[in-house]
């Protein structure tokens, strides 16, 4: 008897449990008439182009975002700040989240009160996309059900039908502008070995001499190997210190940008950067052309440059800098830029 009764208790559970899972799915849709979908039928909710694709908005906490493609089709612009760079990964993410998107659960003759329970109402995430192809097309966007982990959808034309899209859909709008923010890349095809000089130009009002470390494969003088010489202006070559000019072949080929700490062009005199300091570093890359007649392989090494622009240095060590046209302030990775600009200031005397 006992044995009897601890079956029919585990039962009882599991009929328990099975109800429970089954409250969770229609959790909210009490009154609505959920379609069945035999044979597998899907439904078609939205198309988007991403060839044709130019505007896409969408709210997010109360807050709607829009932005337009650029004339050149390269990238996006945030309609209210047109300066700011966004990357274009973020909007690759959002049309292809709703590009062919398509469920198979749909709710049907839904009243207001149950699209409030869906989180459907008029605080719901709105997504909307101008398309060329396809016109406009407005959606919203609801809770996620914690049975299955999609989220509630409706079309702005037909607030009386609803259905149930993966939770990625929803993920893809989550961004504010400020998060979408393109940091920009630096080169990476620098290695030690083909190093050639650093400059660092001064300030335009600064009435310090440009220095120029040139590096120097296998040494410049007898019994050195691999060194760096420093020279002011047109002043003779000094070799640099081992340990630091080590830090400056290190921070050199593998640099980067570490973090952001201004998306503002008029904040950038804050940070030294209204009149900086230039660095340009000059390199080469081996690069290998075959002959299409004879498949003879020709490698040539190749001039490479860029610049950046450095301002103060920050309480950490690290510089503040930014590229050439970008409102961005951010800080360079490598406490050695901001020894190298130090040395160049004379210390003032107390």
């Amino acid at each position: 008897m006992k044995k009897k009764a601890i079956q029919l208790s585990l039962l009882i559970g599991i009929l328990l449990l099975l109800l429970v899972c089954y409250l969770l799915l229609t959790a909210g849709g009490k009154d609505a008439d959920e379609e069945p979908t035999p044979g597998g039928m899907t439904y078609s909710l939205c198309h988007v182009d991403q060839k044709t694709v130019s505007q896409i908005a969408y709210t997010l906490n109360g807050t709607e975002y829009s932005y337009r493609l650029k004339e050149d089709a390269t990238g996006w612009l945030w309609q209210e700040d047109t300066t700011l760079p966004l990357d274009n990964l973020y909007f690759a993410n959002m049309v292809t989240a709703c590009s062919a998107l398509t469920s198979t659960v749909r709710l049907t003759d839904v009243t207001p009160a149950q699209l409030m329970d869906y989180g459907l109402g008029e605080s719901a995430t709105r997504v909307r996309f101008a398309d060329e192809t396809y016109g406009t097309q407005a959606f919203r966007l609801g809770i996620r059900n914690s049975f299955n982990g999609m989220v509630y959808f409706a079309n702005e034309n037909d607030l009386t039908t609803v259905y149930m899209v993966p939770a990625a859909t929803a993920d893809a709008f989550l961004y504010t502008p400020y998060e979408m923010i393109q940091i920009p890349t630096l080169p990476t095809d620098i290695t030690v070995s083909n190093l050639v000089s650093l400059t660092l130009t001064p300030p335009k009002q600064s009435e310090l001499l440009p220095m120029t470390y040139r590096y120097y494969v296998g040494g410049k003088a007898e019994g050195e190997r691999d060194v760096w010489y420093l020279s002011h202006g047109e002043g003779e070559e000094v070799l640099l210190d081992a340990a630091l000019g080590k830090q400056l072949s290190t921070a050199l080929s593998t640099i980067a940008f570490s973090s952001l700490i201004s998306y503002r062009a008029d904040e950038q005199a804050a940070f030294g950067l209204g009149d900086p300091w230039v660095m340009t570093l000059d390199y080469k890359v081996t690069q290998s052309f075959e002959d299409q007649t004879t498949g003879k392989v020709t490698y040539v090494d190749v001039d490479k440059s860029f610049t950046l622009y450095l301002g103060d240095v920050s309480d950490g060590g690290l510089c503040f800098a930014t590229v050439a046209d970008s409102p961005l302030t951010c800080t360079l990775m490598g406490t050695v830029f901001g020894e190298l600009i130090r040395s160049a200031v004379p210390s003032k005397s107390t």
